[in-house]
């Protein structure tokens, strides 16, 4: 993998040294993890994207998302999904899109924020629920119903 600043057409896999599928940027404007986790909010990029990473940077050149060769991302920003109409945004205003013939399914603006048309999903489980899981629901919140 190298560093890649882009306007990509289409969709986009994401694969480490070996060939193997990292991160899936679908048709469908979801963003597939197959294999890492997501970090949001980092600041602190140190042994963060060295040799083998995918790589986004603003156009100071500074890192706002990177896909490590374990498949880890990280991102600068947040994680926005299910933005119902992303627009191309204008020229510098943003490091990394993701498009077809005729719609922005996915982008990372200048920020570092994962800007999504569809769902963000993590190794099979919808990204959403893993941060309602994170959050330890209170079992006394009438939305927490206990699976099993």
């Amino acid at each position: 993998m190298k560093e890649k600043r882009a306007d990509i057409r289409g969709p986009l896999l994401v694969r480490d040294a070996a060939g193997a599928g990292l991160v899936r940027f679908a048709s469908t404007g979801s963003v597939i993890v197959l294999k890492g986790e997501i970090h949001e909010n980092t600041s602190n990029w140190d042994g963060i994207g060295e040799a083998n990473s995918f790589i986004v940077r603003n156009h100071s050149g500074a890192k706002q998302a990177v896909v490590t060769p374990e498949g880890d991302v990280y991102l600068a920003g947040e994680v926005d999904e299910l933005e119902g109409d992303l627009a191309c945004p204008a020229e510098g205003a943003t490091a990394f899109i993701v498009r077809d013939a005729e719609q922005v399914l996915a982008l990372i603006d200048e920020e570092g924020n994962l800007k999504l048309r569809g769902q963000l999903i993590v190794k099979g489980i919808p990204y959403s629920l893993l941060c309602y899981m994170d959050g330890e629901p209170d079992p006394d919140d009438d939305e927490y119903i206990p699976v099993g």
